[in-house]
């Protein structure tokens, strides 16, 4: 009896060990299928978490002449100091001497008509000109975040009196 008792706990035993294994190997390939899935579709989809905490944090954009201005340059624009603020570095060159540039984010690409100023008109800060028609880094806190999708150029004005010409333009790219 007591044979037949052991060989039956074994025999139970034997289904209940094959099941562990397999809930076992089960638990090591799945995560290992979601890495692999994760990785081949380049980090999981639009609207994912891991997708989200990729969004871009800077831009760049190169400005090129409009109308035949002869004013170029380049902006880097990054997350300012606090979570509504943002940080703008311009560069110029091609101006007019010892001038200013007005300058303002707005919606849509170059060459686009219409297009919004984001955030507050006054907050941008002209660029002033240098003598040599170029200006040093110029730096800027906005008091407000750009936004991180949608179209965004950065559009340089003539001058203060002359807001309707614009003489050099650059789309916002991320980096």
């Amino acid at each position: 009896m007591t044979t037949n008792r052991h060989r039956h706990a074994g025999a139970a035993t034997a289904p209940r060990f094959a099941l562990l294994v397999a809930l076992l190997l089960l638990a090591g390939v799945a995560p290992a299928c979601a890495r692999s899935t994760s990785a081949s579709s380049g980090g999981g989809g639009s609207g994912s978490a891991s997708s989200a905490s990729r969004a871009p944090t800077q831009w760049s954009a190169t400005l090129e002449a409009v109308g035949g201005s002869g004013v170029g340059g380049s902006a880097l624009v990054t997350p300012g100091g606090s979570s509504s603020e943002t940080s703008v570095t311009l560069m110029v060159n091609g101006a007019t001497p010892n001038g200013t540039l007005p300058w303002h984010f707005h919606t849509g690409r170059c060459g686009e008509p219409g297009g919004t100023i984001v955030g507050q008109p006054q907050a941008y800060t002209p660029i002033p000109v240098g003598a040599d028609g170029g200006s040093r880094q110029h730096r800027v806190t906005l008091p407000f975040t750009v936004p991180a999708t949608g179209d965004l150029r950065l559009q340089v004005h003539r001058s203060s009196s002359d807001m309707g010409t614009i003489v050099a333009c650059g789309n916002l790219a991320p980096m």
